[in-house]
């Protein structure tokens, strides 16, 4: 298993899976979703706009990326999922929403995504707190289909101290893992 955190955009991440994330009342998106917003040509603009989507508490999208946007943003699919209200966001709902993600990945069979810690700049959340439950989360949830966890690359998109921060919870996490896996 490799958890790794990485400085460069969303967009610039080679992956199977880009995991994106956004508050309820969060026009125009913002962050690494709204990167990802720009470079898909306002595609999940337009899922919003159309009422597939509008980042209700746990809600969640999968969408495959056709070939022509790939080369604008490195993935197959993207999975969106709600955060719902800002003024309603806490470390709670926050694990709640790393469930959500995870177990959706897990039984997806998905074992190379890249995400950023969803919502945690944008509610003020503690960075060190929310990479440990992260951590946690990946290596409970894959542990139900251990011939996946082996496999599990996983990029944590981060900028500045914030990256220093996740790379320390994160290599502690994956020799932990790693070890009882026996790698």
């Amino acid at each position: 298993m490799r958890i790794r955190p990485v400085s460069i955009p969303i967009d610039k991440v080679h992956t199977d899976t880009m995991v994106l994330s956004f508050f309820q009342d969060e026009r125009p998106l913002k962050g690494s979703t709204g990167l990802a917003d720009w470079r898909t040509c306002g595609m999940l603009s337009d899922f919003i706009l159309n009422n597939n989507i509008d980042g209700r508490f746990k809600e969640k999208l999968l969408l495959p990326v056709k070939e022509d946007i790939r080369r604008r943003i490195n993935c197959q699919r993207l999975l969106m999922v709600g955060l719902g209200p800002k003024k309603d966001y806490d470390f709670d709902k926050c694990s709640q929403v790393m469930e959500v993600m995870l177990s959706s990945l897990m039984k997806l069979s998905v074992t190379q995504f890249a995400l950023t810690l969803p919502g945690v700049g944008q509610a003020g959340l503690d960075y060190g707190l929310a990479s440990t439950r992260f951590c946690e989360t990946l290596a409970f949830t894959y542990r139900r289909k251990p011939e996946l966890m082996a496999l599990v690359d996983a990029v944590i998109v981060a900028q500045g101290a914030r990256l220093k921060e996740i790379s320390n919870v994160a290599s502690k996490h994956e020799a932990r893992i790693n070890q009882e896996l026996g790698l």
